[in-house]
């Protein structure tokens, strides 16, 4: 499986001259700071459409988010290890494209900052923890 290179002139390292863990895991969220952004066209049919809310078809959260974070581990090429908080803001239909946009918290390595928005309107925002890089 491909991994995402980070290309550096060189190694940082601390005072004594050694590549510390803190300062490993400084780098791999600076590899986070830009934005990955990336989009869902939500299938026209689901086994669950059915069920919910026949005649005025919703796409469940929790559907929603499994495709989020199923397509953000492929890009980050790490695993989500816990949900910090989601809050869902409106509905989402099916055919309906998300727009997802994803950042660094800048306060912990591997804390990631979720928006998703169906044209200018935003109907996902929350938190989840990935996995470190350095963690086995």
């Amino acid at each position: 499986i491909p991994r995402p290179l980070k290309i550096i002139s060189r190694l940082p390292r601390n005072e004594t001259g050694k590549i510390s863990r803190e300062i490993i895991q400084q780098l791999w969220a600076s590899n986070m700071q830009t934005n990955i952004q990336f989009q869902i066209t939500i299938p026209k049919t689901h086994a669950c459409y059915e069920d919910h809310f026949p005649g005025d078809t919703l796409v469940p959260g929790a559907l929603l988010l499994k495709w989020i974070l199923r397509d953000l581990e492929s890009r980050i090429n790490s695993k989500i290890t816990h949900i910090k908080a989601i809050k869902f803001l409106s509905s989402v239909r099916p055919q309906d494209v998300m727009q997802i946009t994803v950042r660094a918290s800048g306060s912990k390595p591997g804390v990631l900052l979720l928006e998703s928005s169906v044209g200018d309107l935003l109907v996902l925002k929350g938190q989840v923890e990935c996995k470190n890089v350095l963690e086995k």
